[in-house]
């Protein structure tokens, strides 16, 4: 989601903006035409639909219902086209699981990177048309929904609005990291990974108020989501050796790649784990302040017109 919000906007008019943009670019993504760009574009409508969500969890609290729908639809359309990427982000682990322990990439693991391979040309060989041409009809359908979107017009409204939407998916990742610290459970340190997700792109959308603050948070939100996206590749891919050793070469080979797999993910978990407690420091309360507190500011910089600048005269 490349474009922001503006605060100086009615708030409703911002979303049905950015709701447009992103609906109607990951339309264009699904029309790819088959093979490599095609599974290309439903990745890259899939990380439109997680924006989409993102913005729809900004604004949750001015509309309840209308977030509801939505988020499901999102949600389920995603899925929908969950398959192919899942199989492939597999094969990106092995990868660089390889080029971060100095590996000859294609060649240390080849047992498993044939069946890995083999898998995902299996789920490549499905036939996505349904799926994407139901995918198609939702999205045209999420336009016109998104398109008679509307909230209340007062500025100080859509402050707290904002705010609460932001604060909530803040207060949800402190929740999601203080399980993962107890736990170590790569479901919960998933979840962690879910709400930073989340929070680094809404950070993007509200980058206007703050932007010298907000762009670092949101480039370790990113980094958090990113690291905790690749342990949960390796937990997935450490499964299906175990659920399947035999397909996964002879049993040195085997315990070798296993070893990395978990010398990788102490490596991941803690550099994310660090990076969260910094980022998620903040209480739901004065994150929500903060955010109410940094929209009235905006809005009211945005209705002063500039002044020029007094320039002295020298005797």
């Amino acid at each position: 989601m490349k474009a922001p919000l503006r605060p100086w906007k009615r708030l409703d008019a911002e979303f049905r903006r950015l709701a447009e943009q992103e609906l109607k670019r990951a339309s264009a993504d699904l029309a790819a035409p088959e093979g490599a760009e095609r599974e290309e574009g439903i990745h890259e409508a899939r990380k439109r639909l997680k924006h989409l969500r993102a913005l729809l969890r900004l604004v949750r609290r001015g509309h309840a219902a209308f977030y509801k729908t939505e988020n499901t639809r999102y949600r389920d359309a995603a899925r929908r086209l969950s398959a192919v990427r899942d199989r492939t982000a597999l094969i990106e682990a092995l990868t660089a699981l390889e080029k971060r322990y100095g590996l000859a990439a294609g060649t240390s693991f080849a047992a498993a990177r044939t069946t890995l391979e083999a898998r995902r040309d299996a789920a490549a060989g499905t036939d996505m048309g349904p799926a994407i041409e139901a995918t198609l009809a939702d999205l045209a359908e999420a336009r016109e929904h998104a398109s008679h979107f509307t909230l209340p017009h007062r500025p100080d409204k859509a402050g707290r609005i904002v705010a609460s939407g932001y604060a909530e998916t803040h207060a949800r990742a402190r929740k999601a990291l203080a399980k993962a610290m107890e736990t170590e459970d790569a479901d919960d340190l998933h979840e962690l990974r879910k709400h930073a997700k989340y929070q680094s792109l809404q950070l993007k959308v509200i980058e206007p108020l703050w932007p010298r603050a907000f762009a670092p948070l949101r480039e370790i939100a990113a980094t958090i989501a990113d690291e905790l996206g690749s342990d949960h590749d390796l937990a997935v891919l450490a499964a299906e050796i175990a659920a399947d050793p035999g397909k996964f070469g002879g049993k040195e080979e085997r315990e070798a790649l296993v070893t990395l797999i978990g010398q990788r993910q102490s490596e991941l978990r803690a550099s994310a784990i660090v990076a969260a407690e910094r980022l998620l420091i903040d209480r739901r309360s004065a994150v929500r302040r903060r955010i109410r507190r940094l929209w009235k500011v905006a809005g009211q910089k945005a209705a002063r017109p500039a002044k020029p600048a007094k320039i002295e005269e020298l005797d």
